[in-house]
């Protein structure tokens, strides 16, 4: 019994352990999304539909780009007063455009995405 109280003692340890470093890690990683979407705006432009790798010198690190393909989607019943139960007092027209908005997003989670490559790794 001894030995099994230790090695929960070891768990529990490296387990606070890993906390306190994600806890640390929580703050970068929020700033890296508000960047991953500013760089995901920045695709939206024709301009960058071929590109899908980048290279960045100072370090010799890599980003492979990802870009989203559009989807064929449908709508539920259920997804649609869902989304109408938020866009209330607006004619038909606002309500359609609210709707096909808020699909795209929920559509578009994923569909883009980065992964940067460290040279040494």
């Amino acid at each position: 019994m001894d030995d099994l109280k230790s090695l929960l003692r070891q768990y529990r340890d490296l387990d606070n352990k890993v906390r306190q470093a994600n806890d640390l890690a929580s703050v970068p990683r929020e700033q890296r999304k508000v960047i991953e979407s500013k760089i995901q705006d920045k695709f939206q432009d024709p301009a960058y539909a071929g590109v899908d790798k980048l290279v960045l010198d100072d370090d010799g690190s890599t980003i492979r780009i990802n870009h989203q393909t559009p989807k064929p989607w449908s709508l539920s019943q259920d997804d649609l007063e869902r989304h109408l139960s938020r866009c209330t007092g607006t004619e038909w027209k606002k309500i359609s455009d609210f709707i096909i908005s808020e699909r795209k997003k929920e559509l578009a989670n994923g569909g883009f995405s980065m992964k940067r490559n460290v040279k040494n790794e």
